[in-house]
């Protein structure tokens, strides 16, 4: 077995990564408690819209992503795995490894509750589409043109769009993370920094507007609806 087959294992059954879904899970479900207390008349789009935009989802991504796996050169470095591994590999080859792995994983820890809820909610929600009692409520996309006309007419591809944005947006941040630990060997610096930049980025961006909106993490995540 390679060692990009190694990490990819590592990566993917990790302890990490189940705590990574189970806390995605846990904010989905507190988003359908939010969703219950608008109209019966929703579909099961407007509940998968209103659980992921009410709660938090997009402002705890960072947190999901980098649970799998982005502090492992710190653990692997502490443990003496890292030489181990470069004995019987190139460095450059170890790190494009690690760095795929733990990309993937974060991907898949914020996309895969996204997508097991849109599972979920087709096939025990079978309310009409669009239903005109629905217009006014927050929870749906507004801002974005483009997302708004998917999420009226194609709302099975509006939720795949997101939930791939989510996916490469995980992504990014586990990735981050991971980069962060070369400077600090730290795991809560693998696990804090991209949290604390998404979350300074969502504020002086979609709060005090001091920079620009398309750079609030909420728009990245395709998350933008009336009650922000």
């Amino acid at each position: 077995m390679n060692v990009l087959s190694e990490e990819l294992k590592r990566a993917l059954t990790s302890r990490g990564m189940r705590m990574a879904l189970l806390l995605g899970i846990g904010l989905l479900i507190v988003g359908l408690n939010y969703a219950i207390t608008c109209p019966p008349e929703k579909s099961f789009f407007d509940v998968w819209y209103i659980a992921y935009s009410q709660s938090f989802y997009y402002l705890m991504l960072p947190l999901i992503a980098c649970i799998p796996f982005a502090d492992t050169l710190t653990s692997d470095r502490k443990q003496g795995c890292l030489e181990r591994l470069v004995v019987r590999e190139r460095y450059k080859n170890v790190l494009n490894a690690k760095f795929f792995a733990n990309a993937i994983a974060g991907a898949l820890a914020s996309a895969l509750p996204l997508l097991l809820l849109y599972l979920v909610l087709t096939l025990t929600k079978h309310n009409p589409l669009n239903h005109p009692a629905l217009n006014s409520i927050e929870g749906r996309p507004y801002e974005i043109a483009e997302l708004v006309n998917l999420y009226k007419t194609l709302p099975d591809l509006f939720i795949l769009v997101v939930s791939g944005a989510v996916f490469f947006i995980g992504a990014i941040f586990a990735s981050l993370g991971m980069a962060f630990t070369l400077l600090i060997n730290h795991r809560f610096v693998a696990l804090s920094v991209p949290f604390l930049l998404s979350n300074l980025l969502q504020y002086f961006s979609n709060r005090s507007r001091l920079l620009p909106w398309y750079l609030a993490p909420s728009v990245l995540g395709a998350t933008i609806s009336s009650s922000e």
